[in-house]
């Protein structure tokens, strides 16, 4: 970006994109990508309903959405930080050789049963290029007490990452200020 392509005349608002929940993660812009349909400019959004969208970049019309699961409801995490509810909350990775989109979602399909889920969607359909896998993890401390992923209390809130053939996701704490409980 410089003077010449930051201006009043040229640099603004372009279009308001309708999607079904809060935006936390980056929009990510994939560029001339052959799709269904002929070769586009896409801008993927995914919300806290978690729902992906796909958008043509420069037209705005929609080419895909899909909702990957009942997202979780503040009141049943105990934290109201997000609200309505937690669902994709980190921003997506993208490997275009591959053609896939990966997303972690977080779902809870019955009340109080919460899940975290690595997706790998393939960009020109958003199906499950492979079957959703669940994100978990445990360790042992020092003092011999284990500790294991709880995703109604832990989240990957940080955007993932893409690297060496392998997707990196941070895992971190999520509303744990139990002070005086």
């Amino acid at each position: 970006l410089d003077t010449a392509n930051v201006a009043p005349a040229t640099f603004g608002l372009l279009q308001t994109l309708n999607v079904d929940g809060n935006v936390l993660a980056q929009p990510l812009y994939l560029a001339q990508y052959p799709m269904p349909g002929g070769t586009r400019d896409v801008l993927v959004v995914v919300t806290e309903h978690d729902s992906v969208y796909e958008f043509d970049a420069d037209t705005g019309s929609l080419i895909n959405h899909r909702r990957l699961g009942q997202s979780q409801a503040s009141g049943d995490v105990g934290c109201f930080d997000i609200r309505p509810e937690y669902g994709i909350t980190s921003t997506p990775v993208i490997d275009r050789a591959k053609g896939r989109i990966y997303v972690v979602a977080g779902t809870e399909p019955t009340p109080f049963a919460f899940h975290t889920k690595l997706h790998a969607l393939d960009i020109g359909t958003l199906h499950d290029d492979v079957t959703p896998v669940e994100v978990t993890a445990s360790t042992t401390l020092s003092n011999g007490n284990k500790i294991t992923l709880d995703p109604q209390n832990q989240m990957n809130r940080a955007s993932m990452v893409f690297a060496n053939h392998s997707i990196y996701l941070g895992i971190g704490s999520h509303c744990d200020n139990n002070a005086g409980n």
